[in-house]
């Protein structure tokens, strides 16, 4: 209420014509003294956040031109960014903005692409709101403050604390080369623990993803090009680039979600080479030689093709689009990007429609998020099941390896002899036996496939749940059409 009453004296203060006075006329070093005994308050801060950097936040900005200038005075004040850019890079997260509002975002996607109604509100919303912001990095803090996309970063309590601290050491130890990565300065006030260069969720999130990768693919391995698909803000992309291996890193992302990602990376790192795929004549021989960062709209992934790809990363977004989207995006992976290696952190073996993340509540849920081409082989396939109050989830880590020139048949049967050496139903059983069912034109091991994730099921306690299905679990039909059609001597579809 003391936040709303403030907006609105201010506003009617700058109602007047001419306004009274203005907040920065009060002058600097009141402004930077206010600013740092409000950011001594992170609970005022973390409201103030919540208030004016909402994807709904639009509302408490486009009343008046009043209203809107007040609360952009308030958020100079309780949200003084910590990171300084020049007057160059504020406009040219500016200009982004605009661009993406005004033209991107209106440009049309490939032929049966449609995204999901959830995201489409939810960035919608974002970008909107990002364009009444004054200052450039509000942008970049909007970003990451748990406003726009699902990982939080809640003001830690001492316990919640501790636990990062601790997870820190885990992945030092681990990792000795992410030892000097933390979170970025622009984060909240009590948000991040307080160890080593600064430790929150979010990075940890993106930590994970790195050891999930490493162990996959080896250390050796972490060079050349990679390609984040759903990257996000660009939390993943930040550590990457400060890790120094990869030469160059490319997004890729629905227009609205790169806004936020170029205004992030680009406040972080002023000085860094950036490329916009704006049309299929910005990609070019040696595009990832002459620039840090390459940000691609998925309307133009079709058209990415880069010469050498050493790795994409794709972390739960998969799951969160609709079937068409997915097919897209892995046939586009398929033949125009192909990677040396395809990291995937995606809910699997389930029913999409049952989590308002994957389906947004209106039955968008996907059916299979890893129908893939017969030309992976499983680095990695780790199963993470989780057990909810109301539900149960289950997403897979999985490291994918692209062979060159492999015939199916033979890599069935290389699958079928790995998937040998473990007990039928368990993680280490699945993975292989997933591809092998995927690929095979024997519906016997497809039965074989399916029988086992049954067992795997009931392992892990999931058929307790009232919601559990079997034959709604997207994989299961996915597989049970493609049994049919085989039996049938028809194509699948």
């Amino acid at each position: 209420m003391l936040l709303s009453r403030t907006e609105s004296t201010i506003e009617a203060i700058y109602t007047q014509s001419p306004p009274a006075f203005g907040v920065h006329a009060l002058g600097a070093a009141f402004v930077e003294d206010t600013g740092r005994s409000l950011a001594g308050n992170a609970r005022f801060v973390g409201h103030v956040a919540n208030r004016y950097l909402r994807i709904d936040s639009f509302v408490h900005f486009e009343g008046s031109a009043a209203r809107r200038r007040a609360v952009n005075e308030l958020l100079s004040l309780a949200l003084p960014p910590a990171l300084s850019i020049s007057p160059e890079t504020a406009r040219s997260i500016k200009d982004f903005v605009a661009l993406v509002r005004d033209d991107l975002s209106q440009r049309p996607f490939p032929p049966g692409y449609v995204v999901s109604t959830r995201w489409r509100l939810i960035l919608e919303g974002a970008v909107r709101s990002a364009a009444q912001l004054d200052d450039a990095r509000h942008v970049a803090v909007q970003a990451m403050a748990r406003v726009v996309f699902d990982m939080g970063m809640p003001i830690l309590s001492a316990a919640q604390a501790r636990e990062l601290r601790e997870s820190r050491s885990r992945y030092d130890a681990q990792h000795p080369e992410l030892r000097a990565i933390g979170e970025s300065a622009l984060a909240l006030p009590g948000t991040v623990a307080d160890v080593g260069p600064g430790f929150s969720y979010n990075i940890e999130q993106s930590f994970g993803y790195y050891h999930d990768i490493v162990s996959g693919i080896g250390l050796e391995n972490i060079s050349g090009v990679a390609i984040e698909v759903g990257s996000g803000f660009g939390r993943t992309p930040r550590i990457l680039h400060l890790l120094r291996r990869f030469r160059c890193i490319v997004l890729v992302d629905l227009p609205g979600s790169l806004t936020f990602a170029f205004a992030y990376l680009r406040v972080n790192f002023p000085d860094a080479r950036f490329h916009m795929i704006l049309s299929p004549a910005d990609v070019s021989e040696g595009l990832t030689e002459r620039y840090d960062f390459i940000f691609c709209p998925v309307n133009y992934l079709e058209s990415l093709r880069l010469g050498e790809v050493q790795l994409v990363i794709n972390t739960y977004s998969l799951g969160e689009m609709q079937q068409c989207c997915i097919d897209h995006i892995l046939r586009c992976i398929s033949v125009n990007i192909k990677p040396r290696f395809f990291y995937s952190l995606n809910i699997i073996f389930e029913d999409k429609n049952l989590h308002y993340d994957a389906s947004g509540g209106t039955g968008e849920g996907s059916e299979i998020v890893l129908d893939l081409a017969p030309e992976w082989w499983p680095r990695r396939f780790e199963m993470l099941p989780l057990l909810l109050d109301d539900g149960y989830r289950s997403h897979a880590s999985v490291v994918l390896e692209r062979l060159e020139d492999t015939e199916p048949a033979a890599l069935v049967s290389r699958l079928r002899t790995a998937a040998a050496l473990a007990q039928k139903g368990s993680p280490e059983w699945l993975g292989p036996m997933y591809l092998a069912a995927l690929w095979t034109p024997d519906v016997g091991i497809i039965d074989e496939f399916l029988d086992g994730l049954h067992s795997y099921i009931a392992s892990q306690r999931f058929d307790q749940f009232a919601s559990y299905d079997f034959e709604k679990i997207g994989e299961v039909r996915f597989l049970q059409r493609r049994r049919a059609a085989l039996v049938s001597n028809s194509v699948p579809t």
